[in-house]
């Protein structure tokens, strides 16, 4: 079977407000988390830690489909 995926009008993948803000967060935690590995700051790393809980709830909203939220 061939599966198409729904595409916008610039040719990219249509990706729902939760999906968009769960990958948004996911971007946020790796570049702190970074951060924090190179400077060696733990105040930072905590600001990272943080993030990825926000991340996963995300995550989580994104998985719900929208007419059941």
């Amino acid at each position: 079977m061939y599966h198409s995926e729904q595409l916008d009008e610039d040719d990219l993948p249509l990706i729902t407000d939760k999906e968009a803000m769960a990958i948004a967060a996911y971007i946020a935690y790796t570049i702190k988390y970074k951060e924090a590995l190179r400077t060696n700051n733990a105040n930072t790393l905590q600001i990272a830690q943080l993030i990825k809980a926000q991340w996963l709830q995300y995550c989580n909203a994104a998985r719900t489909p929208d007419y059941i939220s």
